[in-house]
């Protein structure tokens, strides 16, 4: 029987029939595993919201009987990368996507809305999840920890025909401060001008209240789907219950069916799979794109230069990549969204208002991330400064422990060699 790198081809054969099983079992496991449907209430949105706002009460909504506020913090961010009619209460976001921008010929089918970034300065865990905010009615996701840097992209969703639907997101995040429990909501919400979206297949449809919601203009016209919508599906129960026993038991079963097959193989003197390098990937920073605006080109070359600094340090001592990787994570690719935010509007060719607008917020963008560069980059070498300045002392301690007086102390003020 042929081999290749000692592994039999027959054994190979069965090691990858079982990683397909896995892979089936756990594609059909993993929507049971990591979700469950649950009922918030109550939520406050659009005037409701505003209302709340202006007489300084809290936006909440229950959970299991914790309480999540809707408020700003410097933990959730959402930047849209569309142009958009409305905007935000605290952090409740309400978004109406223009008629030329979701129905244009060359829009994507799943065009970027915009961005969510979760960036925690400690632990925090996250639920995230899909539903219909008239009913409460949501499908969340357990509990995930995030330590790094969240990011999550929302996409224009369509149906089967081609058609827009509603974006009802809810993110559920916790967190401590000084022992102190923090219990904080956001949701992102995008509907349609001149068009009454219906929500995902299998969702509740949009009420006429909820199509109308968000008045872009005054020229904006009420619409009606091209089908009628099917009535909203009732809320499901909170079950508090996310684990479905045979999708455990098959996801289980396919890991110990992959184990016993690998075990075989091993066994039978096959040469084990080399595994992956641990080794960190080189983050090197790709080349930022490239803007007519002399003033952003200038603090593009010098993010660049910063950045090639930090990854030189880290190539000469990879000891120091942890403390690099919010950088590489979070700075750089947002340095490169920005840049290419601008780029976009150069090419549209948009009008110059907007177009400064653009380069202004940009340039404050990236002023910021040189800044955070050039800590990251002096930090890096902090620890050594010390340690010099320790060796230094402990030198000078030795030569007149020796007897020697160090030059430097024999010489007049004020002159050097």
């Amino acid at each position: 029987m042929k081999q290749r790198n000692g592994y039999p081809r027959f054994h190979r054969a069965r090691a990858w029939m079982a990683a397909a099983l896995l892979v089936c079992f756990l594609a059909s496991a993993v929507p049971a595993l990591g979700e469950r449907d649950v009922e918030l209430s109550p939520l406050h949105y659009g005037q409701e919201a505003m209302q709340l706002h202006l007489e300084n009460e809290p936006n909440t909504v229950e959970l299991d009987g914790v309480t999540y506020t809707f408020e700003d913090d410097n933990v959730f961010f959402f930047q849209e990368s569309v142009t958009v009619y409305g905007g935000k209460t605290r952090s409740v976001y309400e978004m109406t996507l223009p008629k030329d921008v979701w129905s244009a010929a060359d829009a994507p089918a799943d065009a970027l809305l915009g961005t969510v970034t979760i960036n925690p300065e400690t632990k925090v865990t996250l639920m995230v999840g899909d539903g219909n905010r008239i009913s409460g009615a949501y499908r969340l996701s357990e509990p995930m920890i995030v330590t790094d840097v969240y990011r999550e992209d929302v996409r224009l969703p369509r149906d089967a025909s081609g058609n827009p639907c509603l974006v009802d997101r809810i993110f559920l995040y916790s967190y401590s401060i000084n022992g102190e429990e923090i219990h904080r909501a956001a949701s992102v919400y995008f509907d349609y001008e001149d068009y009454a979206a219906s929500r995902l297949p299998g969702g509740a449809s949009a009420s006429p209240e909820e199509a109308t919601e968000v008045t872009p203009t005054a020229e904006a016209t009420e619409a009606a789907p091209a089908t009628e919508a099917p009535d909203a599906a009732p809320a499901a129960e909170t079950t508090g219950k996310p684990v479905v026993p045979l999708a455990i038991a098959a996801a289980v079963l396919a890991l110990v069916l992959l184990a016993v097959v690998l075990l075989k193989v091993r066994r039978r003197g096959a040469s084990a799979v080399e595994p992956a390098s641990a080794a960190r990937p080189e983050a090197r920073p790709s080349t930022p794109p490239v803007t007519e605006d002399d003033e952003l080109r200038r603090l593009a070359r010098r993010f660049e230069d910063l950045t090639a600094r930090i990854q030189a340090c880290v190539n000469d001592h990879p000891e120091k990549a942890d403390q690099t990787r919010k950088f590489f994570s979070y700075y750089v690719p947002t340095a490169h969204r920005l840049l290419d935010y601008v780029t976009g509007c150069e090419r549209a060719g948009v009008s110059k208002s907007e177009l400064d607008k653009a380069r202004a917020t940009c340039r404050r963008g990236l002023e910021m991330a040189c800044t955070a560069a050039q800590k990251h980059l002096d930090a890096m070498f902090s620890n050594e400064g010390l340690d010099a300045d320790a060796e230094i002392v402990v030198m000078e301690q030795m030569l007149k422990l020796d007897g020697f007086q160090p030059e430097f102390d024999r010489r007049p003020a004020g002159k050097a060699d």
